[in-house]
């Protein structure tokens, strides 16, 4: 099968803008690193690392699902992304990225995973480790300021 001159300028171009806006996010262009982040934030639309050496390669274009999660991940429009738009090519309307690290986002994977009773439990523990945390820092503000506690 052979892919006409149009479909084939449209990959390359989609490789081009999505390497531009993972620069752009801070993102490794790495096939792994991108897989690995797109699917903490995948919701079930997963990818492999080959899926997404293609996509970083100029060689297919991800399915419209996919590309609204890259999009929102990378704070750019979804249609820039796809067809370049002009009036989105300065990146000016990002939508919003989410703040949490990839360190946070596992967590928040993992604490999905457990069982209520396990979800629960978790929580009690941070309840007590943050009323500490809490405690402790009266506690050094008061040893600074050279108070008894």
């Amino acid at each position: 099968m052979m892919d006409s001159k149009i479909a084939s300028d449209e990959r390359l171009h989609f490789r081009d803008r999505l390497q531009a806006a993972l620069r752009a996010a801070k993102v490794p262009v790495r096939a792994s690193t991108v897989a690995q982040e797109f699917n903490l934030r995948a919701d079930g639309a997963t990818v492999t690392t080959h899926a997404v050496r293609k996509w970083l390669g100029g060689d297919a274009i991800p399915t419209h699902e996919r590309l609204v999660i890259l999009a929102s991940w990378l704070g750019v429009h979804a249609s820039w992304l796809l067809y370049g738009d002009a009036e989105n090519s300065d990146f000016t309307e990002k939508q919003p990225v989410p703040s949490l690290r990839t360190q946070e986002l596992l967590l928040l994977r993992d604490f999905n995973h457990l069982s209520p009773i396990g979800q629960t439990v978790l929580r009690e523990v941070l309840d007590i480790l943050m009323k500490n945390l809490s405690s402790d820092t009266v506690s050094q503000d008061t040893k600074r300021r050279g108070k008894k506690p």
